[in-house]
């Protein structure tokens, strides 16, 4: 058994390399991300990533998990606004998406890593992302069977994700994802402006899909 001293140090080990890892994944995604960096920024061996997770791939799991368990709990209707009343429901849960991953310093970097993720994906993210953000796709997957009811449910939430992927783009992608700013705001108005925009191209991508041999039950 380890004495209180050590299960201390261990522990502090692991939340260093949590905390270096968000930063350097944030920063660079999956592919470009440096373990040795991330031991230099945590101040342990580069070893430690191996003993505590596993390697890259777990400490990136991890890092995941992480940030999104410290993210508040969903309320769409809250982040909807003054939109609620929108005849679309796309649109409504566009801008709930987009209010979700700006303006908090924890959301702020899973939002990051997940536009680097709709940039070249890592093939590590699917499990972590179902299970860390099942409410914000079940409500794009449901605003999705609301513009077309017979598509398949399997295309349903791939096509949430792909909206999903697409938020997150607009709002990091470019100079925004290199940018070291621990927050990103957007008001109300900017919120609904783009999320219109991004409803355009979903529903019409969602109407593509339900037309395309295969895509309907």
């Amino acid at each position: 058994m380890l004495a209180g001293g050590d299960e201390q140090s261990l522990r502090g080990a692991s939340t260093r390399l949590l905390a270096a890892a968000t930063e350097e994944f944030a920063e660079r995604g999956f592919a470009s991300a440096r373990i040795r960096s991330i031991a230099v920024a945590a101040r342990v061996n580069p070893a430690a990533t191996n003993y505590y997770f596993g390697g890259k791939k777990g400490l990136y799991k991890a890092t995941l998990k992480h940030l999104a368990g410290r993210l508040a709990p969903f309320d769409a209707e809250g982040l909807m606004g003054g939109c609620a009343s929108s005849p679309c429901p796309m649109h409504r849960s566009i801008v709930a998406m987009l209010k979700r991953f700006t303006g908090n310093t924890h959301a702020v970097p899973l939002a990051k890593i997940l536009a680097h993720e709709a940039l070249a994906p890592s093939g590590q993210l699917d499990p972590v992302l179902g299970e860390a953000l099942r409410p914000e796709l079940a409500m794009l997957t449901s605003a999705v069977g609301e513009i077309d009811t017979g598509i398949d449910p399997d295309l349903r939430e791939s096509a949430a994700r792909s909206i999903l992927s697409q938020c997150v783009l607009c709002l990091f992608a470019g100079a925004t994802v290199e940018s070291g700013r621990s927050t990103f705001e957007m008001d109300s108005e900017a919120a609904e402006i783009l999320a219109r925009q991004i409803a355009l191209l979903a529903v019409g991508t969602v109407k593509r899909l339900g037309r395309t041999p295969g895509g309907g039950k």
